[in-house]
């Protein structure tokens, strides 16, 4: 039935209609409707006026009386044709089965009101949600429900309450949230398998929807409520109704009542199940119609696996993912395992008799009936493992499921919807003190960087379709430093959907042997706790798959192989890095570092970076459980909008990373000192490279140089780094950090070359044209700026030969630093006459810093080149670090007209702010 019902001018509270005395016995009398209730709904119609109200396909013959639905929100009767009627005598098609009530055609179902004496009976009862609402079959029954004080709402019929598996919309609009439902339809459902149904189905829909259901039984000798309240009156219908059944206790007995009318006959299914058409089953496909099952065939015999199925997994909610049994209870789905499950069948099979050839026996006693069974049941009850632990966080008292905006909302446990896991409560009003005290162990931008990661593990999906990727996080730094108590948190946030496994495990999966990560596929997050520093995480191929939801293979012992999509977040503690050689985009694009710099402690000193430590975040389950883990909740619910909107900001670990790579491997160090980077440019040729490197080593205290006879001493490198010793082991090491590195030899024959034949050359690597890098290690120091003085330097403009402008400064001297200050004004004023390229090589000449010094560069600067014949000069970036007097490092946003996140050491006299 349509939600906007068309309104009349009748009131709710008078009817001027004809009321036959016939109907209104039938009512009064019949179905125990009061007086009032039914003079307010029954119309009597002539067969005409039936007619016109039913627009049946064939005539009705007879008159009847007519119930229409009021508009509950103002009490006003719908239109003519929205209601349920019944002639005086049923209405049979040709054809067809005879049809006591009819309702009008064309019209979808919905629920049906009646009006009250109360004209806002129907308003006053939906918005007080302590009101129970009653659910039955036909206008009769309803109005004999009202009669007795119950808020009845009539249905036209078991499955009248929707269409296509959805509420109708009135229907859906009463299934408030909280509210209390009771199922009042016939008693004959226990022989009525698509009533049985019915029921099921509209309750499961309105707990879907926040809603308690129950489901009221009465003496089978009454069909319907209206009979039972005629015959025992309306107190002991109420009586039934306190003795109400859950849905899921009324499920399990209607089970255990199957199972006993099953023990009477033999090897048959309790309820034949009706068929659909006269010839149903076609026994192979050259069959004639002789060869079809009838519709009148009896019911076929049940085989013992069919019976074991029956009995042992009827009651509850089973399934079976990726070959194990899995049984919903406390709200997930938790796994039952082989052993015990075949423990149950076994004892099953060892009651189990049949009659063979006259003689009771259990020959079904057997462990290949067990594996039978076992495996029937786990194919009958398998669910698609991409159905498995949907979005959102199930948690200990309802799923939280995330809108496509990052919006969320709550609802109760549904056993339709697959979880395997339980995670923390939700409670929106919990303080966050606690919460945002175990977070300030990290930075705030690291921070940020922390909880919009975890927030991606209740929408990753929804996020890499937002931001394409997620970052893993190793979490870096010693021990007492908040790393072990947030990874605790989390899992008390998302309980057993946290998963543990290592780098060593990942690297054994790439070895062949799959086991290790069995029990991924159920994971939300896997944030590991210990992990070994030798591990190299450039090898780590499966790991790279599983950041990015790119298909691994799952085994389990005893189990053949199924693929699986990760759809979970990485992070990994680590006291000491892992071995990070490549710089390739498959590093940098896949892995984040978050430095643990502070620490806790008793008495902390905060000059020492310390934070005060709280024993209870350590020792105390249930102050994490219900202080921590639902403040950290509401934290990641507050970042998914941004998540989306925004995505994640990693440049705050962009230097841990670079510096990580350099602890790895010192040839980082190196390349950055001497400005290589990833490019196809000029050649390198392997002896330049080695001279330099040698070079290097020996500046850097590496190689030291004895004697006319240059012996080599080299000193060795911290932890399992080694020094590259000659100059065949270069293409090996740097093939590490340049994974594109190819190696070529000089064949060209020309006279003037300054190469010979065959000389080694490299591919892939290439020196950064403009700029000459400071060493990574050097201190930062800002470089020098203007001269200060007590009044404004005024200055006069001069055009330089490049024709831009030379700032001249001129200033009043004082009494003292005379000398000193002129001969910096002087300084200034030459340097603001030279041209540009009088600069650059004043600079490659000297090493000092030939910008003009007024203008001085800060940290964060937007900057870009200043040579306009240079491809620099439409290059966008901002300066992130300052590492010398001289030059500073750059992050391009744009360059070469390819996306940015290069970072790149620059001269400050090769650069302008924008």
């Amino acid at each position: 039935m349509n939600l906007s019902y068309p309104t009349g001018s009748d009131s709710a509270s008078q009817n001027s209609t004809f009321i036959s005395p016939k109907h209104l016995a039938e009512w009064v009398e019949g179905s125990a409707v009061s007086e009032a209730v039914a003079s307010l709904n029954i119309e009597s119609l002539t067969a005409k006026e039936l007619n016109e109200r039913i627009q049946p396909k064939e005539p009705i013959k007879t008159g009847g009386w007519w119930c229409r639905s009021i508009n509950w929100r103002t009490g006003a009767k719908t239109g003519n044709r929205y209601g349920q009627g019944k002639p005086d005598k049923p209405h049979q098609p040709e054809g067809q089965k005879p049809r006591k009530y009819l309702t009008a055609s064309g019209t979808e179902p919905d629920a049906i009101f009646l009006a009250m004496p109360d004209r806002d009976y129907w308003l006053k009862t939906r918005n007080d949600l302590s009101v129970p609402r009653h659910w039955t079959e036909g206008v009769k029954k309803a109005g004999s429900g009202l009669s007795i004080g119950l808020a009845t709402i009539a249905l036209t019929g078991v499955w009248n309450w929707g269409k296509d598996g959805q509420l109708a919309k009135e229907v859906e609009n009463w299934a408030q949230p909280e509210t209390v439902h009771y199922i009042d339809f016939d008693s004959d459902y226990a022989g009525n398998p698509s009533c049985r149904a019915a029921i099921l189905k509209f309750s499961r829909l309105l707990e879907e929807r926040g809603c308690e259901v129950y489901v009221t039984v009465w003496d089978t000798e009454f069909k319907g409520m209206d009979d039972f309240i005629k015959a025992n009156g309306g107190d002991a219908f109420k009586e039934s109704v306190a003795s109400a059944q859950t849905l899921d206790k009324w499920e399990k007995q209607l089970k255990k009542s199957d199972r006993k009318k099953a023990a009477l006959t033999s090897n048959k299914f309790p309820t034949s199940h009706a068929h659909t058409r006269d010839d149903v089953v076609c026994q192979k496909y050259d069959s004639s119609e002789s060869d079809y099952i009838p519709d009148t065939a009896p019911s076929p015999e049940l085989s013992y696996v069919q019976k074991a199925e029956a009995s042992l997994y009827s009651e509850g909610h089973w399934v079976s993912i990726a070959g194990q049994i899995y049984q919903f209870a406390d709200g997930y789905y938790q796994l039952r395992s082989e052993p015990s499950e075949k423990r149950r069948i076994r004892d099953w099979l060892s009651t189990y008799f049949e009659n063979v050839k006259g003689v009771y026996r259990c020959n079904r006693a057997s462990s290949a009936s067990i594996n039978q069974v076992y495996d029937w049941v786990v194919a009958g009850l398998a669910v698609d493992i991409d159905a498995v632990n949907p979005p959102g966080l199930n948690c200990s008292n309802g799923i939280l499921r995330i809108n496509s905006d990052g919006s969320h909302f709550f609802t109760p446990h549904n056993p339709k919807q697959v979880y395997t896991y339980i995670g923390g409560k939700y409670d929106p009003s919990i303080s966050p003190v606690d919460g945002d005290r175990l977070l300030e162990c990290l930075e705030p931008q690291q921070r940020e960087i922390f909880l919009r990661t975890v927030a991606a593990a209740l929408c990753l999906p929804l996020a890499r379709l937002k931001m394409s990727r997620v970052k893993g996080l190793l979490c870096h730094g010693d021990g007492s430093n908040g790393k072990d108590t947030l990874r605790t948190a989390l899992v008390a946030v998302l309980g057993r959907g946290v998963t543990g496994k290592s780098l060593k495990d990942f690297q054994i999966y790439d070895s062949g042997r799959k086991f290790p990560l069995a029990g991924l596929e159920n994971s939300l997050c896997n944030w590991s706790s210990e992990n070994a520093d030798a591990v190299k995480l450039d090898k780590l191929q499966s790991l790279k798959q599983f950041i990015t939801g790119d298909e691994l293979t799952i085994e389990h012992k005893g189990r053949g192989e199924y693929p699986y999509k990760p759809e979970a977040i990485f992070l990994a503690n680590c006291n000491v890095l892992p071995s990070i050689s490549s710089d390739a985009e498959a590093i940098r694009s896949r892995y984040c570092i978050l430095s643990f710099k502070k620490t806790y402690a008793v008495g902390a000193d905060s000059g020492k970076g310390q934070l005060e430590a709280d024993p209870r975040f350590k020792e105390d389950p249930n102050f994490i459980l219900e202080r921590i883990a639902p403040a950290l909740l509401n934290r990641m619910l507050e970042r998914i909008p941004l998540l989306l909107a925004e995505g994640i900001n990693y440049g705050s670990s962009d230097a841990a990373l670079r510096e990580a790579q350099e602890k790895s491997q010192h040839l980082w160090q190196f390349v950055r000192d001497m400005g290589y980077e990833v490019g196809q440019g000029e050649r390198v040729y392997a002896k330049d490279l080695w001279q330099e490197l040698r070079d290097w080593y020996v500046e850097a205290g590496i190689l030291e140089i004895e004697g006319e006879k240059e012996k080599l001493i080299w000193n060795e490198l911290p932890g399992r780094d080694t020094p590259v010793k000659a100059i065949n082991q270069l293409f090996a090491r740097f093939s590490e950090l340049f994974p594109k590195l190819e190696k070529h030899r000089h064949t060209e024959t020309v006279s003037d070359s300054q190469r010979t034949k065959g000389e080694a050359y490299y591919f892939g690597i290439c020196k950064q044209k403009l700029e000459i890098s400071g060493k990574s290690s050097s201190p930062s120091s800002p470089p020098d700026c203007a001269v200060l003085s007590s009044s404004p330097l005024p200055h006069r403009n001069k055009k330089g030969e490049d024709g831009g402008e030379a700032v001249i400064l001129t200033q009043s001297v004082g009494e003292d630093g005379e000398d000193e200050n002129s001969l910096l004004l002087e300084l200034c004023n030459s340097l603001s006459k030279l041209t540009l390229s009088q600069r650059q090589k004043l600079t490659k000449l000297t090493g000092i810093p030939c910008s003009d010094p007024i203008k001085a560069f800060r940290l964060g600067d937007e900057v870009a080149g200043n040579n306009p014949e240079d491809i620099s000069y439409n290059w966008h970036g901002r300066i992130v670090e300052i590492h010398t007097s001289i030059g500073c490092k750059v992050d391009w946003q744009e360059r070469d007209g390819m996306k940015g996140g290069r970072v790149i050491s620059m001269l400050f006299c090769n650069l302008r702010k924008i």
